[in-house]
């Protein structure tokens, strides 16, 4: 009777071994070699990095939209005779072929980078005879200090303290939201007709404002 029992039980954990086995043998694995894992994270940082590297173009930014007329702007000029104001009616009495407006902030990371790349682009924008207007949402001091750190004697720095020509042109995307969506540039013609607008400055970020349309 003992002996019965034994084989029966041994019979069962046998037949049990058996099916864990072939259970275990069609389930599929999910094991991903570390190699792998590697490269898809590379691959993702560099299409990361290469977005990053481009400049981003937008149809339409506050108030100002693609095709359309430059909306107004003012603010006070920063150059050798302070307290003279600047606004949109002062390019149409300077003769340029395009005006480059950026707004920015000494508080805006991204913007001083832009802004470093502009200051170096200097001869480009006087051969192509292209105007540059720096429009700084910020206090008179920090624009004062961008004007004389970049060396921009020979472009338009115009503070808007008071961020009331800021609000207009780059205005956040979140609603309810008094804050400001930075860098922001715009490309217009002499006849005052955007022809591009740009938020992230990537590394072709100047060839786009120079190229002619």
């Amino acid at each position: 009777m003992k002996l019965t029992i034994n084989i029966v039980i041994n019979l069962t954990i046998t037949v049990c071994l058996a099916g864990c086995y072939q259970k275990a043998k069609a389930k599929p694995t999910n094991h991903i070699p570390s190699q792998k894992i590697e490269t898809d994270k590379s691959i993702q940082a560099q299409q990361n990095r290469s977005h990053q590297n481009q400049s981003q173009f937008l149809e339409k930014s506050g108030q100002a939209e693609l095709g359309k007329m430059m909306p107004f702007f003012s603010g006070w000029a920063i150059n050798n005779e302070s307290g003279n104001a600047y606004s949109l009616r002062m390019t149409k009495k300077e003769g340029k072929s395009r005006y480059v407006l950026t707004v920015c902030a000494s508080w805006c990371k991204p913007c001083l980078n832009g802004l470093k790349r502009l200051s170096e682009a200097k001869e480009r924008f006087i051969s192509s005879n292209t105007g540059l207007i720096i429009l700084v949402a910020d206090h008179n001091k920090f624009g004062r200090k961008l004007y004389k750190e970049y060396g921009f004697d020979w472009a338009n720095v115009v503070v808007d303290e008071f961020k009331v020509s800021s609000f207009k042109l780059a205005p956040s995307s979140r609603k309810q939201d008094e804050s400001l969506s930075l860098p922001r540039t715009f490309v217009f013609n002499a006849k005052g007709v955007i022809e591009k607008i740009i938020s992230i400055e990537g590394d072709d970020y100047v060839d786009l404002l120079l190229k002619s349309n």
